[in-house]
């Protein structure tokens, strides 16, 4: 018996590491979400893709900018940290931007930008989620 207790006791910090590694959550239990945003068969800069929890829950709103070439990242506490596992219904909102680079009106006349109707409701589970290109009308 004491051999047997000596060998877990040896192989403990080993399974500890291995474990950690296992589903390990981004920081403070959120996952990493990435998506892409096509308008009109086009790469979308610069729309502010927000995912707002659906349910008594409630929660944090995140949020992420489109790159060049459509694709999205969320954060909500930190850039990139993901968001917790949950409904959410996703808004969308392209602003046009003036010389300033100050946002105007948006591009998708705000047929995307309120939680009661929003562009899609997604589900994100405990690991990496990335979504299906979001194709939307100009």
């Amino acid at each position: 018996m004491r051999a047997f207790v000596r060998h877990i006791r040896s192989a403990l910090p080993l399974l500890l590491v291995v474990a950690a590694g296992c589903g390990d959550p981004g920081k403070d239990g959120k996952y990493p979400v990435r998506g892409k945003v096509i308008v009109g068969g086009k790469p979308a800069e610069r729309v502010v893709v927000t995912f707002h929890p659906v349910g008594a829950a409630g929660g944090r709103r995140s949020m992420a900018t489109t790159e060049a070439d459509g694709s999205f990242r969320v954060s909500t506490a930190e850039q990139y940290d993901g968001v917790p596992p949950g409904e959410y219904a996703v808004t969308l909102v392209w602003p046009e931007y003036n010389e300033a680079g100050d946002p105007g009106p948006d591009r998708l006349k705000g047929r995307y930008a309120t939680p009661a109707k929003p562009f899609i409701k997604v589900n994100v589970s405990a690991k990496e989620t990335c979504l299906e290109p979001f194709e939307v009308k100009p």
